[in-house]
């Protein structure tokens, strides 16, 4: 099994931030752990509209989260973005979800999200130019 790098901030190239909600709280006073998959999914979204890869079709075929410490509304977060394999048809991320605070360099999570671009009939595609280069940015930590 390969080993993952340390997960703390400069590991990561790009960050998007987000506010948490009230409704993220479950009953035990901090943010639900299905949440922090919306706070992936939304973050690598966002990053890749704000850089043009518009809503190429793509599946999330396999994602994951481990849990390190509580975050709770009212909070900002950031979430950390970077390729750690990229592939033909696929890019693999590695996500950490810190609090809004730079100082703070421990994430409360980490996630994996791995997306595979289809065509039309739902049949893995070959990467296009423009989205190879807005996921090698997050390789090489490009912003």
């Amino acid at each position: 099994v390969r080993s993952m790098p340390r997960c703390v901030r400069d590991l990561y190239p790009h960050f998007e931030r987000r506010q948490t909600r009230w409704n993220d709280n479950d009953s035990f006073g901090h943010i639900n752990n299905v949440v922090y998959y919306t706070f992936m999914d939304d973050a690598v979204n966002a990053h890749l509209l704000e850089n043009g890869v518009g809503m190429r079709r793509r599946y999330v075929v396999e994602s994951q989260c481990s849990f390190f410490q509580p975050l709770a509304y009212p909070s900002l977060i950031d979430v950390g973005l970077r390729v750690s394999r990229l592939g033909t048809s696929s890019a693999s991320y590695d996500i950490g979800i810190f609090c809004g605070d730079p100082r703070s360099n421990e994430p409360a999570a980490r996630g994996k999200f791995v997306h595979v671009y289809v065509d039309e009939r739902g049949r893995p595609q070959e990467l296009h130019d423009s989205v190879r280069r807005v996921l090698t940015a997050l390789i090489n930590g490009v912003p």
